[in-house]
């Protein structure tokens, strides 16, 4: 299940606890337009963000509880997944098949430099993407997955302030969602079980 944000304004306040919330993969992509409009658009796949530093933790944590509470629709991947589509590649990344660079760089190159030519980014974004899980211990001790999850979200590029140069993220203490152009929180667990459902058909 696909959940899209509302644009609005987050601020850092009360979320999952934070020692529950484990981050996966993060990562920023950078798309710039061409000077010349014959030529094509160009990406750049910043370092990968360190998944215990607790900027990173309390980004994906704030943003996380923003999609709880604001308002915000609901879809779903139409199938059959395309080769080389981002649902296709996301099911392979989850089955460990795709490691998430592979996952990341292969969603820009097939599908997002496209569809940037057609959308209003047109002076270029910063597309952040991280895959994240929360657990909890049960009366046995048991640790068992609450919610497995990957926040896509993509700012425009006048954004790019609140990064580091290899796009790493910058501490920040509010985030403006208006200067989100997108935003899209997958249920990775739900969208594994509709896919083992699929099959079983």
């Amino acid at each position: 299940m696909i959940e899209q944000n509302n644009h609005s304004t987050l601020l850092f306040c009360g979320s999952i606890p934070l020692s529950a919330l484990q981050i996966l993969n993060a990562i920023a992509v950078r798309i710039t337009p061409p000077e010349d409009e014959k030529k094509d658009w160009s990406y750049q796949i910043g370092a990968a963000w360190p998944t215990d530093q607790e900027e990173v933790i309390k980004f994906t944590s704030q943003v996380d509880h923003k999609f709880n509470k604001s308002s915000k629709s609901y879809a779903q991947f139409a199938r059959p997944y395309l080769k080389n589509s981002f649902p296709g590649n996301l099911l392979e990344h989850l089955d460990g098949k795709l490691n998430f660079l592979a996952f990341i760089d292969n969603f820009v190159q097939k599908k997002l430099i496209i569809s940037a030519k057609k959308s209003r980014a047109s002076n270029g974004a910063v597309l952040v993407f991280t895959h994240y899980k929360s657990e909890f211990v049960d009366d046995n001790g048991k640790s068992n997955i609450l919610h497995e999850r990957l926040l896509v979200l993509m700012l425009k590029n006048a954004d790019a302030l609140r990064f580091k140069e290899n796009l790493q993220l910058n501490p920040v203490d509010i985030i403006d969602l208006d200067k989100f152009l997108q935003g899209a929180r997958i249920d990775a667990l739900r969208f594994v079980s509709d896919d083992e459902e699929e099959k079983e058909k």
